[in-house]
């Protein structure tokens, strides 16, 4: 089996991050140590801190884990900035229409 491409390495990586860590410590410096990747390689594939956390919740809906509704709120409720707020209200939209 092929090894997965670098882009392909970074969201598990930074589930697993997250799990460990708090959503809130998850960003692409700690991502870049994990998996000894340069931040420009990183930065090419997720050129923001939203877009980043964007991509890794959806990762972590799309392929389970146990993250109850209560776990991600709690995640989110730690992040800071007029920013996060928005993202963690569209966030809270999507685990409605799931229904988590």
């Amino acid at each position: 089996m092929a090894r997965p491409s670098r882009k392909q390495e970074i969201l598990p990586a930074a589930a697993r991050l997250a799990e460990r860590h708090g959503l809130a410590a998850v960003n692409h410096r700690l991502i870049g140590v994990e998996l000894n990747m340069g931040m420009t390689a990183l930065f090419n594939h997720y050129p923001s801190s939203r877009g980043l956390a964007n991509a890794l919740i959806e990762y972590v809906l799309e392929h389970g884990g146990d993250y109850p509704r209560a776990h991600i709120e709690a995640q989110l409720a730690t992040l800071k900035g007029e920013e996060l707020q928005s993202f963690t209200l569209a966030v809270l939209a999507i685990l409605d229409e799931l229904e988590l």
